[in-house]
């Protein structure tokens, strides 16, 4: 790995100075220039093998966690703070880097990226990915990318009204007027998500902290206003704005149904502004700019009586994020492509509560970035491409130099017609969130960032007239100095080798019906020291389509999860049972609506995602959709 990370550097150099010689201009040439920036334009980019979730798979789910249960190789569970706890793979939350239409999300304070506040309107896809991570998503990525894409606003309509409903006064309502003219288009929106709480199993079995009922401790009212709007100037210009706030007034958080502890967020706020630019430089060469902002507040409260006036925290605190992006595209010699680029992004978070921050207290983290990216068809067939990048991290107590390097290699090889074979090996790392680096008690200002070296093989296969479409990966991972407390501070101690298996077949033997299985196998060595959890070792997804005359659809979606180790508040390891899960889903098309029906846990099955933390039993909904 050390001669690769000399030798990589070097061929760059080399690269772009025979580049210098080969581009061309040409002044007199118009260009037609995509409208949103999604970092990758093709799988080849990604290194990595890229999976794909489509809206029609995430109809009716009010959340990104909701539509990405449905997912072997990922888990979405619940944390104790109501947060969503994200793994690909066995990596952990804040290895995980969330991104729209190319723009990273910020992380916050505690390294999470809350997908369960993250609504899925307006989605067209979302792109995961688990394997090794090219250098253009930029840095803080060890555990895997997962980027939703954004609808193009369309042409045929101005209006979009979005409802969902379900038990319990769970409901939520979106408004949106988009529309795409000749050289501009706009997208402003205003949504409404409520609760009052979810119903558990009619099989589960009460605690003395639980009732069995409407668990009326997760109530919460979320408003979300967006907007966007992007231009193109001088037919070789594409420039863009995005926005978005939520505001919560009052949130009742669930706590596990072992303890007795009640807690709650106030004025819970998020943001996030962007400017982008996309401009033709040449024939052959592209420049996109980015400029972000982002920030959250609110305020968390813990008590002890469910009454709410028994309070034992009360905290407070703010986080802002700025970043730059920025990436120069260029082709040359007709199959070669070369991608260079810098990154900088800049975070800042104060906070005060009653316990260590008496008084507000300021942290902060400055990290840079440069990669570099070369593609080349070196024979009909073989894709080559190779990447790599350079970060550093300067933070609050520490600006010593330590540069991290992150190369990446892919080829891309189609052995026989309608096949596609991918062999892809990469580093990524991911820096301490800063609560590991500035907690009061528990807090390490000289932690290492965490690495994992990822090697995947894949190779996607259609057969029989392209009905029957098959999918393999096989995966390892070494993973060194994750971070995890020691004697009550956060330390580099763990190392993790993990190596597992997905494999997909999806047959369509008529227009009218499809059916899919995927199945996924993860598991470590035993020379780890360190426990993958809240992951089953074996997990199983089928899923059945039917399509009936007038686009009515039907699908049947079963889940099987295998059992998984899960951890509790005090550090102890718990196995949580092995679970099926059906929902069913009907869609019903007519004129400018479409009517959405379902049924979600059809057997009311009790299972928990984490230890304590029981998930809702049958729940109805029904949505609708007009179109104007």
């Amino acid at each position: 790995m050390k001669r690769l990370q000399t030798i990589l550097p070097l061929i760059f150099a080399w690269i772009a100075v025979a580049l210098g010689a080969s581009a061309k201009q040409d002044s007199l040439k118009t260009y037609t220039l995509p409208p949103v920036y999604v970092i990758v334009e093709k799988p080849s980019e990604a290194i990595g093998s890229l999976h794909t979730i489509n809206s029609e798979d995430v109809i009716n789910s009010l959340s990104l966690r909701e539509a990405m249960q449905k997912s072997v190789g990922i888990s979405a569970t619940i944390g104790t703070k109501d947060e969503s706890n994200l793994r690909l793979r066995g990596f952990r939350k804040n290895e995980i880097k969330v991104m729209v239409d190319g723009k990273p999300l910020n992380n916050g304070y505690f390294g999470n990226v809350d997908i369960s506040k993250l609504s899925l309107l307006d989605i067209e896809e979302i792109q995961i990915l688990k394997g090794p991570a090219s250098p253009l998503f930029g840095t803080n990525n060890m555990g895997g990318v997962i980027n939703i894409i954004s609808k193009a606003p369309p042409k045929n309509y101005w209006l979009e009204l979005n409802t969902i409903f379900k038990r319990y006064n769970t409901n939520e309502v979106n408004i949106s007027t988009a529309h795409s003219f000749d050289t501009w288009n706009y997208r402003l929106g205003v949504s409404r998500e409520k609760t009052n709480g979810f119903i558990l199993s009619e099989k589960f079995t009460p605690t003395p902290y639980e009732d069995g009922g409407v668990r009326n401790n997760s109530d919460q009212c979320l408003y979300n206003i967006f907007g966007s709007l992007n231009r193109e100037l001088l037919t070789f210009h594409n420039i863009g704005m995005d926005f978005g706030y939520s505001q919560m007034d009052k949130k009742n958080i669930p706590s596990s149904i072992y303890e007795q502890r009640y807690r709650q967020y106030q004025d819970w706020m998020r943001y996030h502004i962007g400017l982008r630019t996309k401009m033709q430089v040449n024939d052959s060469s592209t420049l996109n700019l980015q400029l972000l902002s982002d920030g959250s507040s609110d305020r968390y409260l813990e008590y002890k009586d469910p009454a709410y006036e028994n309070l034992t925290l009360d905290s407070m605190m703010h986080n802002a994020g700025f970043g730059f992006h920025s990436r120069f595209t260029t082709t040359f010699s007709g199959n070669k492509k070369l991608d260079i680029g810098y990154n900088y992004d800049y975070q800042v978070n104060t906070r005060k509560d009653n316990d260590s921050y008496l008084s507000w207290t300021d942290s902060f983290v400055h990290i840079h970035q440069a990669f570099s990216q070369f593609e080349c068809l070196i024979i009909p067939k073989l894709l080559f491409t190779i990447g790599i990048g350079i970060n550093n991290r300067i933070n609050r107590d520490n600006n010593n130099f330590q540069p991290q390097w992150e190369p990446a290699l892919g080829i891309v090889y189609e052995i026989i017609p309608d096949s596609e074979t991918s062999l892809a090996i990469g580093q990524n790392t991911s820096h301490p969130t800063m609560r590991q680096l500035y907690s009061a008690s528990k807090g390490n200002p000289d932690l290492k960032p965490q690495n994992a070296l990822k090697l995947e093989i894949n190779h996607n296969q259609a057969l029989w007239q392209n009905k029957i479409s098959l999918s393999c990966s096989a995966y390892f991972n070494d993973t060194k100095d994750l971070i995890d407390l020691y004697k009550g501070r956060y330390e580099n101690i763990h190392k993790v080798q993990s190596q597992g298996t997905e494999i997909g077949l999806s047959y369509s033997p008529a227009n009218f019906f499809q059916t899919s299985v995927n199945y996924a196998y993860l598991s470590y060595r035993k020379n780890s020291d360190y426990y993958l959890t809240e992951i089953p070792k074996n997990s199983v997804e089928l899923c059945q389509r039917f399509t009936l005359p007038g686009k009515i659809n039907f699908m049947i979606y079963s889940s099987y999860r295998d059992r998984r180790l899960s951890q509790d508040d005090s550090v102890s390891y718990h196995t949580l049972n092995t679970y099926w899960k059906h929902d069913l889903l009907g869609i019903f098309p007519w004129k400018i609506l479409e009517l959405s029906l379902g049924v979600e846990n059809l057997l009311d099955e009790d299972y928990q995602s984490e230890y304590g933390y029981p998930e809702p039993g049958r729940n109805f909904s029904i949505a609708l959709k007009a179109k104007i």
